[in-house]
């Protein structure tokens, strides 16, 4: 999974990939640097497949802590570490991706039906969440079992 497989744009760099399907992981988007500070944008169309409908937060996790354990039928979301780390774990129907999120400019892209855990790793970690829908929730997958049913084909996602 790589950068060909979403529509992130780098503006700095001047790099933008165009590709009908994305697929879950983590990938790098726009960091723009600046002596006040650095600024990272996610705009629908340019750098994200989707149009947000939805944005929340997850903070005051304690360390260590877990949240999400859950996939989403057919939500994609875009998550990026807004302060401190965060663990990822990604499951899908092509594997597993382990990753570490440290800075806003690096994100999650989360596919429908993919299976995601974050570990908030140090004090005051949060992370900003973009959805594609609004809160519904018989469009979660809450139970590992039914995941893996879904998405090794042994019974229909609804």
């Amino acid at each position: 999974m790589g950068h060909q497989n979403l529509r992130i744009a780098s503006r700095v760099e001047g790099r933008r990939f165009h590709v009908p399907e994305p697929q879950s992981g983590v990938y790098t988007g726009t960091k723009i640097p600046d002596p006040s500070g650095c600024l990272s944008v996610y705009s629908a169309d340019e750098e994200l497949p989707f149009a947000p409908h939805r944005m929340f937060l997850i903070y005051d996790v304690p360390t260590g802590g877990m949240r999400c354990n859950h996939a989403h039928r057919e939500q994609t979301q875009w998550i990026v570490c807004a302060s401190g780390r965060i663990d990822v774990e990604i499951e899908t129907k092509d594997g597993i991706i382990r990753d570490t999120l440290s800075e806003p400019s690096r994100g999650v892209l989360l596919t429908p039906q993919s299976w995601l855990k974050l570990w908030f790793q140090e004090p005051n970690s949060s992370a900003v969440v973009l959805s594609s829908g609004l809160y519904d929730e018989s469009e979660y997958i809450r139970d590992y079992d039914e995941f893996r049913s879904i998405i090794d084909g042994d019974v229909d996602q609804r």
